[in-house]
């Protein structure tokens, strides 16, 4: 059983979000003693409010100022492990600046979807 703090990245669409939640849950589950976090877009917050697995929520904006403030928030967290589940997609450099910083990252889902230009 690990007991550590858990980052999970889903900074994406709403739909997104929802397939993720079974994941996020199996994590809980699987390690009842770690704190799990997910960071979220702003869009995906509503999502998140009542879920009892997720201990605590991070929004990031799509607002570039207002996303270099949350990051440098991030940063100041100490995650064992950061599950980011969107690849390096056009645009979303906010996941590549966090996850500079993170010791253990685990990459989930392909690096470029069909219907994305690359």
């Amino acid at each position: 059983m690990f007991k550590g703090k858990i980052c999970i990245s889903r900074i994406d669409k709403i739909g997104d979000m929802i397939l993720t939640l079974p994941v996020i849950k199996s994590v809980k589950i699987q390690n009842p003693g770690s704190e799990i976090h997910v960071l979220a877009s702003t869009y995906n917050v509503k999502v998140l409010k009542d879920i009892k697995y997720v201990d605590k929520v991070l929004s990031i904006g799509s607002n570039s100022r207002s996303s270099i403030k949350e990051i440098r928030q991030l940063r100041k967290i100490k995650y064992d492990f950061f599950i980011n589940f969107l690849r390096f997609l056009k645009g979303q450099y906010e996941n590549i600046i966090i996850i500079m910083y993170h010791s253990i990252v685990i990459d989930v889902g392909e690096q470029c979807r069909s219907f994305h230009r690359c």
